[in-house]
């Protein structure tokens, strides 16, 4: 249940991404291994765009921790501020 609840926001913030920041983030997943998802900023990616991006950014943030507070040690998950977005692993 808390790897379907973490994908969900994840794909959730990946989209946003897409249709409200107006960006194509690379992400990249690997499913055999953990569900790793990573995300990140294009460098290109500035103004507005990276505005939206920080606040929809923050708000999956805030997710995570609410979801790690009521699982505990069920996932892990990190954040890189060098642009990363999203990294995290169902365990």
């Amino acid at each position: 249940m808390v790897c379907a609840a973490v994908s969900a926001v994840s794909i959730g913030t990946i989209n946003s991404l897409q249709k409200l920041a107006g960006f194509e983030p690379e992400v990249e997943a690997d499913n055999l291994n953990g569900g790793l998802l990573t995300c990140q900023i294009p460098a290109t990616v500035s103004g507005q765009a990276l505005a939206t991006a920080q606040i929809l950014l923050q708000n999956l943030q805030l997710t995570l921790e609410d979801i790690t507070q009521q699982y505990g040690s069920t996932f892990k998950y990190k954040q890189n501020v060098n642009r990363q977005l999203i990294n995290r692993r169902c365990i």
